[in-house]
């Protein structure tokens, strides 16, 4: 079979930022609320656990921002000495700084545009530990789509020390779920995200139909591919295209992967209702991250 795998930015580029706003106020979208329901949750213990000092925020994937407030509000300004957002996507990334800087004033807000996937991310690092304070909050919250390239979080936790610590939140797989969780991707509004990425390549006017869904347990990863119906005629075409991935672990494989990179776990709440947890992590003491992947 002739397939291959669209990268994850196509999804973002060109008005992305609108088709993503789509999603996020789409009421059939359940996974975010459920999403920033857990954040809003573990960030009390977070706070607890992080203590008095100041530190600089890196949140990795912010969308709109919706996220950063949750954060700022549990750790308070006073302890925020910069607030830095990364993103693949230029337009949220510029909507988000824009209203972070705007709402909480004097508070600085820089930004990066990069794929984690990529190496470049401890340029930032560094700058942020030279302007700003010693040690980092690394956020990753409700963002699967990034943990899906195996790379992203061997290159996030590459460029943390021991002073740093990271928050993952994100939805776990349940097998008796399974469909529930391939069919929140079947929503209109994120098909519509999906047929952007082909739109780049090229491709128009893709129906539902021509998506397929799945979860592939060994790697712990929802897959959407395309497969073009028999009618399409453009020469060279794939025989079927990897459109998006997401990672859904279970809640004991994320705590595997993330010790086998070198973490300790502080802490790790499952949170039932919302079919999610959230893990606080740090790195020991005289010890490195392994160079391990994804699972």
């Amino acid at each position: 079979m002739n397939e291959i795998e669209f990268p994850h930015k196509w999804l973002y580029l060109d008005g992305g930022s609108c088709a993503w706003r789509a999603v996020r106020e789409d009421p059939g979208y359940d996974l975010g609320r459920r999403e920033l329901d857990v954040l809003r949750k573990v960030m009390p213990g977070v706070a607890s656990l992080h203590g008095d000092h100041k530190c600089n925020v890196v949140h990795v994937g912010p969308g709109t921002g919706l996220e950063a407030r949750l954060v700022i509000s549990a750790l308070g300004l006073d302890r925020i000495s910069t607030y830095g957002i990364v993103d693949i996507g230029p337009e949220l990334l510029d909507q988000a700084r824009e209203s972070l800087a705007a709402e909480y004033r004097p508070l600085r807000v820089r930004a990066f545009h990069h794929d984690v996937s990529q190496p470049g991310m401890s340029a930032f690092i560094s700058f942020l530990r030279q302007t700003g304070a010693a040690s980092n909050l690394v956020v990753l919250a409700a963002n699967g789509g990034i943990l899906a390239d195996s790379e992203s979080l061997r290159l996030i936790v590459d460029t943390m020390l021991p002073v740093d610590r990271l928050l993952i939140t994100l939805e776990i797989y349940e097998r008796d779920r399974e469909a529930n969780i391939l069919n929140q991707y079947r929503l209109p509004s994120i098909l519509n995200l999906f047929r952007r990425s082909l739109h780049h390549f090229g491709i128009p006017d893709s129906h539902d139909e021509e998506f397929q869904f799945s979860y592939d347990s060994e790697k712990a990863l929802i897959e959407v591919f395309f497969v073009p119906n028999a009618g399409r005629t453009m020469p060279g075409l794939p025989d079927r295209i990897r459109v998006f991935a997401t990672y859904r672990p279970t809640p004991a494989g994320l705590r595997d992967v993330l010790e086998s990179h070198g973490l300790q776990v502080l802490l790790f709440e499952q949170f039932a209702d919302e079919h999610c947890c959230g893990a606080f992590c740090a790195i020991p003491e005289q010890e490195r991250p392994k160079q391990e992947h994804l699972s």
